[in-house]
């Protein structure tokens, strides 16, 4: 028997009507925003920091060079490294550039990311976080996703330049990882990355621009402005700080988040510089 005790609207909508409304709100999909100005949310914050704190830098501009001796250090003949990925243009157009550890022994790796891994799965996680996670003991990320050309929980070592944005590349680890092994190749890929620019064929020495860069970056990295703050500038602190600023108000905006801030500071210290600190102190007057 039919239930009367409810009564009936006319007006509502069916449920033949419901169950489309509802299909047509799944199938809209919500474009993205893409103003310049829009504000970073938190958790798009905390990405950023994290591909910061996971991104390894260099300021070597020889980067051809500085690509092979990774490779032939770190690479080449490590039991648990795959290969390293960088990208060139060729004619205008951009390619991946792939140098693979044959020499290892991981020969069903090599097999699937020589097949699989392209330029656009390079470019996907030289710039983003989508499928990855931080390893919980070394500074490289975890593949943690299918479908980016890599076996899942590969291990990834990110570098990137700090005056030239298009200077990329990622180290792929897999496979086991022998005891103590690990810390010593990590070793020497900063080691490398810490290098100053090696002298160019022919004898040329790097240019006077790109050596000055490096310097003045380590001088930044070196520098500790709420100390200078404390105890004032002299002469010679300010002239070194205006140096540092100056030469690198050009770049700035390429620079890590700890970088930026730090250089945010003694920009400061230039604008409204404290006062010198006197040795014989206030009271000593005559």
């Amino acid at each position: 028997m039919a239930n009367l005790t409810g009564s009936w609207n006319p007006a509502a909508p069916s449920k033949t009507v419901k169950r489309a409304s509802r299909a047509v709100r799944r199938a809209w999909v919500r474009q993205a925003d893409l103003s310049a100005d829009k504000p970073l949310t938190e958790r798009e914050e905390q990405q950023r920091q994290a591909v910061e704190r996971f991104t390894h830098w260099t300021t070597r501009d020889d980067w051809d060079a500085l690509m092979r001796e990774l490779f032939v250090r770190v690479v080449d003949g490590c039991p648990f490294a795959v290969g390293l990925f960088t990208h060139e243009v060729n004619r205008g157009s951009r390619r991946l550039r792939a140098m693979l550890n044959y020499n290892g022994g991981q020969d069903k790796a090599l097999d699937y990311v020589a097949r699989r891994f392209k330029l656009r799965h390079y470019q996907h996680i030289a710039e983003s976080l989508e499928g990855l996670e931080p390893h919980e003991r070394y500074d490289l990320y975890k593949i943690v996703s299918r479908g980016m050309g890599l076996p899942l929980y590969s291990l990834v070592y990110r570098i990137a330049h700090f005056v030239d944005p298009d200077c990329k590349a990622i180290v792929v680890f897999g496979g086991e990882r022998l005891g103590g092994q690990m810390e010593t190749h990590l070793k020497f890929a900063a080691g490398v990355l810490e290098q100053p620019t090696k002298t160019r064929a022919g004898g040329s020495a790097p240019a006077p621009e790109e050596s000055r860069y490096g310097e003045l970056i380590a001088a930044l990295r070196a520098a500790d402005p709420r100390k200078l703050r404390q105890s004032g500038l002299d002469e010679e602190r300010w002239t070194e700080v205006r140096k540092i600023v100056t030469g690198l108000s050009a770049i700035q905006d390429r620079f890590p988040q700890v970088l930026k801030a730090k250089f945010a500071l003694l920009s400061k210290l230039v604008d409204d510089p404290p006062p010198v600190a006197e040795p014989w102190g206030p009271h000593s007057r005559a």
